[in-house]
């Protein structure tokens, strides 16, 4: 990776209320913060109750962070499940949540994640 992690934006973020999305079939390759659902703690009043969101036969490789609060699939005050995706070469994480957040992961396959 030749910038920053400041550099880009996710390249998939979900954020302010959206609920019931899907992400399916995506390739995310070489990139910083890949997919942000919620985009601060602090904004409860807004998020409370929304952020349904399905990931499924993703590819993610080469990032640092997939899911995020980091980068790669973060989640606070979500609810998330994450089914049937690739995650390889991740270097500090490949799915991250806080408090607050319900993850539902299967047949997902984590290779060289840290």
């Amino acid at each position: 990776m030749d910038s920053g992690k400041d550099y880009y934006d996710g390249a998939c973020d979900i954020n302010y209320g959206s609920d019931w999305v899907t992400v399916s079939w995506n390739y995310f390759d070489d990139h910083y913060k890949t997919s942000l659902v919620g985009h601060s703690d602090n904004n409860g009043s807004e998020d409370k109750g929304h952020f349904h969101v399905t990931y499924h036969h993703n590819y993610f490789t080469t990032l640092v962070l997939a899911s995020h609060p980091s980068a790669s699939a973060r989640a606070t005050s979500t609810t998330i499940s994450s089914r049937s995706s690739y995650y390889s070469d991740i270097m500090t994480g490949g799915i991250d949540f806080r408090v607050g957040a319900q993850m539902l992961i299967e047949n997902d396959a984590f290779v060289n994640v840290v």
